[in-house]
């Protein structure tokens, strides 16, 4: 148990390194040997760890990031996620753009959207249940999920950049508008279209 703790202590400390260093230089500047000189470790400590700084950068939004949407699909407390994650992203923000600037938004994007993906798609069956057009089809919903998957994902980008002055709050709830709004529409559309 010992050994598991301190190789999580090693890892977040690594993580932090690495967070800290980002604020002034580009990823592609940064070097093992910083990142472990700059926690007291040493290149081969770094090495027993991750492969590369990506695979570090990777295990950092694994760990901070991600745990932020985790939790039951079909929880109702997917908004108290979501602003958490608003509030991570914020306190974060040199680091995630800085992120963005050095791997892009597709490769970024991977990770992030397809814990976003399960979240919508759950969101989406279980407004639409709650209608009086019922369940939408898999193949809908799928879509649906990765429409709006991708419109967050634009907005979470648009505002770390400062493109969008809204508070946390205030997205999260136009979010949560739009998916109830949108949803019930489109789902009726579904329907007409079907008959």
């Amino acid at each position: 148990m010992a050994a598991g703790v301190s190789s999580l202590n090693t890892k977040k400390a690594l993580s932090s390194s690495l967070k800290n260093l980002m604020q002034t230089k580009p990823l592609n500047r940064i070097s093992v040997r910083e990142i472990a000189e700059a926690c007291d470790l040493n290149r081969q400590t770094f090495y027993y760890h991750f492969e590369d700084v990506y695979d570090l950068l990777r295990w950092t939004y694994a760990n901070e990031f991600l745990p932020l949407l985790e939790g039951p699909s079909s929880a109702p407390d997917w908004q108290d996620r979501l602003l958490q994650l608003f509030y991570w992203l914020d306190a974060n923000r040199v680091f995630c753009l800085a992120t963005l600037d050095a791997v892009g938004r597709e490769q970024l994007a991977v990770t992030v959207q397809q814990q976003l993906r399960q979240r919508f798609k759950s969101e989406i069956i279980q407004l639409g249940s709650e209608t009086i057009w019922g369940r939408p089809s898999e193949e809908y919903a799928d879509f649906l999920a990765e429409f709006y998957c991708q419109a967050l994902s634009g907005i979470l980008e648009s505002w770390l950049r400062g493109h969008l002055q809204q508070s946390p709050e205030a997205l999260v709830r136009h979010t949560q508008q739009m998916l109830n709004t949108q949803t019930q529409g489109l789902l009726a559309l579904e329907r007409e279209a079907r008959q």
